[in-house]
């Protein structure tokens, strides 16, 4: 079920009594220092214009240089990628991290889907928590992609998700 505009916004609303109870710095805060209210006005985030993409794209290649910096996993984790047909041929990859020891088939499998509201972000992101994934619960990690919006209209975003979810099912990557 898709919301509408006008559901989708009021879903993002806070209620008015929750903000005011926010901003009353005379509560007693329950840890030392300043309360959330204050430290929220003094370091408040600069507005984004979510229709600007080119500006939110540029601060997620500063990010990926960041993610770049991880390099290599340890030996004990692989991770290779592969390539998932979409419905309209076109091949997306998704990587893998998993143990580079032998896997029972009943390995647990968990899917990574990156956020970016379909015009941001990428599977990169998440090669940290697939990796820490892999480390303390010794699962198969999944991180798939999908093409981005406005270059690729909806319903393409969506349906790369779908179909990138349906091909990891149908390889068994454990």
């Amino acid at each position: 079920m898709l919301l509408e505009s006008e559901e989708l916004q009021k879903s993002a609303e806070i209620y008015p009594e929750i903000f005011e109870l926010s901003l009353d710095d005379t509560r007693p805060s329950q840890r030392t220092g300043p309360t959330a209210a204050y430290s929220l006005r003094k370091n408040a985030s600069p507005h984004v214009d979510l229709d600007d993409y080119t500006t939110i794209r540029a601060g997620v290649a500063l990010e990926a240089s960041a993610f770049a910096q991880l390099g290599a996993p340890e030996a004990s984790i692989n991770e290779p990628s592969r390539q998932i047909p979409m419905r309209d041929g076109y091949a997306s990859t998704i990587q893998i991290a998993k143990s580079a020891s032998k896997l029972p088939p009943s390995t647990p499998l968990i899917v990574l889907i990156h956020g970016g509201g379909w015009i941001s972000q990428s599977q990169e992101q998440l090669v940290a928590i697939a990796r820490a994934l892999v480390r303390q619960s010794g699962v198969v990690a999944v991180c798939i992609s999908y093409r981005l919006t406005p270059e690729h209209k909806w319903p393409i975003p969506n349906n790369d998700a779908w179909d990138s979810l349906n091909g990891v099912a149908e390889l068994g990557v454990t």
